[in-house]
């Protein structure tokens, strides 16, 4: 279905599953790691509880079917490189995980749609707020339904907030050629 789109998955493990979907939908999705690798791999559970670069399940889960591409964004060269990789794609996610200036990006590919996945968006009076599971489920009123009325609300058990906002963002990277209507757009929403 998205066979004919390349995407560049920017993201840390509060967007690699929207890049997934979009990947087990066809497009061809490349993943940007830092020199050592993403942080996700280092994520548990590991294969038989060992830790390691190419152990992590969670990881293999988010990243199946994805290429990927080792650049140190830190470098000038680096951002060269992601500019050039821009040039080629049509669709960007990023979670905040690298420091980088979609807007330059959208300047050099004007049919760029990028996707940026926060917590509260990049703008706005709750943009600076802390962005853990429990602080996102709480502001979007999903912690009223959890734990017990004698005490403070519970979280789940695993990070729940992400991967709702991970599934919401492909659909705005699902469809780029609907917000290519408008060059170099943004499709940016807020989770809670």
């Amino acid at each position: 279905m998205l066979s004919s789109y390349r995407v560049l998955d920017l993201t840390d493990e509060r967007g690699q599953l929207a890049a997934e979907i979009l990947c087990s939908l066809g497009a061809d999705v490349v993943l940007v790691e830092p020199p050592g690798g993403s942080p996700v791999r280092m994520q548990v559970p590991f294969v038989a509880d060992q830790p390691g670069l190419e152990q992590s399940l969670t990881f293999w889960g988010w990243n199946r079917g994805k290429r990927s591409v080792v650049i140190d964004l830190g470098t000038a060269t680096g951002r060269l490189e992601l500019r050039e990789l821009a040039l080629r794609c049509d669709v960007i996610l990023e979670s905040g995980a690298v420091a980088i200036d979609l807007a330059d990006l959208r300047r050099a590919n004007p049919a760029l749609v990028t996707v940026p996945i926060s917590a509260f968006g990049s703008t706005g009076p709750k943009a600076d707020w802390p962005a853990t599971d429990l602080t996102v489920l709480a502001a979007g009123g999903q912690l009223v339904l959890t734990g017990d009325s004698d005490r403070p609300p519970v979280r789940t058990t695993l990070p729940q907030a992400f991967l709702h906002a991970a599934g919401g963002e492909r659909e705005r990277g699902r469809v780029p050629q609907h917000e290519r209507r408008q060059a170099g757009s943004v499709a940016e929403p807020r989770m809670p």
